[in-house]
């Protein structure tokens, strides 16, 4: 299974035709395009408690949530929130001012009901400073964990997931959004690992590869899309993380 460089995103109709894998970012920016629901909402002091609780937004010293490195941080924040909206968040950005210092705070694929704790993006220093929100942005999406009765998703070992076609029809593209989980279910970062497949045939059983997989670590979204060429990036800034997107066989 053999690895493309980062290309442009309507390239890959060519790869799915010779069956290959490719490294490639899919942000959920770029699902907005193909997915049906997609709404995005500003987000100002008046009208934030009705799109997510703020349960907390507190100083913060410990592993630096939004990275793949076990990097401390030091005197910076955390902020938990919970969608109170009956859709999933597909992605969010909310901005704090602190003293003399702008705060950001980003997250994606947040389902409706779960929360997040979510660390300032920048890993800024701020000490002895009121905080205020100044505005953000929320979108979000129809698309949920309802398509998981049409997959069933099994982790075999670590960082490998299963995933079985239950249709009998063929799945051009499955998209597996998954992040770890604290005991009561909260989700620990704002950025999803996420790993998929392409060509997924009816009732077809297949191994993706699934990087930082582990056993603390949650499903919180699964899209299926007629295919990567509909992932047009072209107007949307490249942001997630890089997992596999792996061809079945």
């Amino acid at each position: 299974m053999r690895k493309l460089s980062l290309a442009v995103v309507l390239l890959l109709s060519a790869c799915l035709m010779v069956g290959c894998a490719e490294r490639e970012k899919i942000p959920p920016q770029s699902v907005q395009s193909s997915e049906a629901g997609y709404h995005g909402v500003d987000v100002t002091p008046e009208n934030l408690a009705d799109q997510v609780t703020v349960e907390s937004i507190v100083p913060y010293d410990g592993i630096f949530l939004e990275g793949n490195e076990k990097e401390r941080v030091e005197d910076t924040y955390a902020l938990k929130v919970t969608n109170v909206s009956e859709e999933t968040i597909l992605y969010a950005t909310f901005n704090y001012r602190a003293g003399r210092k702008d705060l950001t705070f980003y997250l994606e694929m947040l389902p409706a009901g779960k929360s997040v704790i979510v660390a300032e993006q920048k890993k800024q220093s701020v000490k002895n400073e009121d905080l205020k929100y100044v505005n953000g942005d929320i979108h979000y999406i129809q698309a949920g964990l309802e398509n998981m009765e049409s997959v069933k998703i099994t982790p075999t070992k670590e960082s490998t997931l299963k995933v079985k076609n239950k249709t009998n029809e063929m799945m051009p593209v499955v998209w597996v959004f998954y992040r770890k989980a604290e005991a009561d279910g909260t989700l620990l970062g704002g950025k999803c690992y996420q790993t998929g497949i392409v060509d997924l045939g009816a009732r077809g059983t297949y191994e993706a590869e699934a990087e930082y997989w582990m056993d603390d670590c949650e499903i919180v979204n699964v899209l299926l899309i007629d295919s990567l060429d509909s992932l047009n990036t072209k107007d949307n800034p490249v942001q997630g993380i890089e997992e596999d997107s792996n061809s079945n066989p």
